[in-house]
């Protein structure tokens, strides 16, 4: 049973960490609309580029219960969402749906995913999308930080920090030296 995972246009690192979630565990296609900066780099980094089964039995929609930001017709699909309903009746027609309000939609993949094993490179994906759906951790609260301990693994948060600046700051790695020399006072 072929299925297309995708999420919403101007594709943020959650939606398109979801949708990777997916393809990784689920498989399938995967098709990432209009990629903000943080997602292409991770697209490169993973070697993600989007494909599409010669037919789609379903399509599992992620980060979004709002339609007209999908920019294709659905039929039979299930969503995957953290934000609260914007179209009930979009959400009426799914075949599935698991929406639980969080700060981040990997959060609940990754309940979702209990008792099984989820590669690395899904995880580095969610730490991610964790960080940047939190301001930098600047509104990350405790279950936040707890999640991403899980995800981090053996990763570093410096290595996060690069995917998501990568391209955006001239030289990274002496931004990172700035900032973990900062003093909070």
């Amino acid at each position: 049973m072929p299925i297309l995972h995708i999420t919403h246009s101007r594709a943020d690192a959650d939606s398109f960490a979801s949708a990777f979630w997916g393809y990784k565990v689920v498989g399938g296609g995967i098709c990432v609309f209009d990629p903000d900066s943080t997602v292409q780099n991770l697209m490169r980094s993973f070697k993600v580029k989007n494909t599409f089964p010669s037919r789609v039995a379903s399509v599992f929609v992620y980060d979004t219960t709002d339609e007209n930001k999908i920019p294709v017709e659905l039929n039979n699909y299930s969503v995957f969402d953290h934000h609260p309903v914007v179209n009930r009746s979009f959400v009426e027609r799914a075949r599935f749906c698991f929406i639980k309000p969080r700060s981040s939609n990997v959060m609940n993949l990754y309940d979702l995913s209990k008792g099984f094993h989820l590669p690395p490179d899904v995880l580095l994906a969610f730490s991610v999308a964790l960080v940047t759906d939190t301001a930098f951790l600047k509104t990350a609260r405790g279950e936040e930080l707890h999640y991403l301990g899980h995800f981090l693994g053996n990763n570093t948060l410096e290595s996060v920090y690069e995917t998501i600046l990568k391209g955006k700051v001239k030289h990274p790695e002496k931004f990172l030296r700035d900032l973990s020399q900062m003093q909070v006072v």
